[in-house]
């Protein structure tokens, strides 16, 4: 496994166990009715956002690290995400 696989591993499952309540077990199991393939499926395609979006933020500024908490970031963004998904639903 190369770094960046790992990173992105990371990320995949920092953004799974911060959404899946959110989306699927959120008072009534799987509320919105969906596949959980395809929410899983989802999940990573925002974990590769949101690492594109880290690492794109590390390479242009060289204080990011110093202001910026990688929890905080990908939970914010997941909140973010998760959000809008459920927007489509209300």
């Amino acid at each position: 496994m190369t770094s960046e696989m790992h990173l992105l591993g990371e990320s995949i499952q920092e953004v799974t166990l911060y959404a899946w309540p959110m989306l699927f077990l959120y008072g009534d199991n799987n509320r919105f009715d969906e596949d959980s393939r395809q929410l899983l499926e989802m999940m990573r395609d925002w974990a590769e956002e949101f690492e594109q979006w880290w690492a794109g933020n590390i390479e242009k500024d060289a204080t990011f690290l110093e202001v910026h908490d990688y929890v905080e970031d990908i939970e914010a963004f997941t909140d973010r995400k998760c959000k809008e998904y459920i927007k489509n639903f209300t």
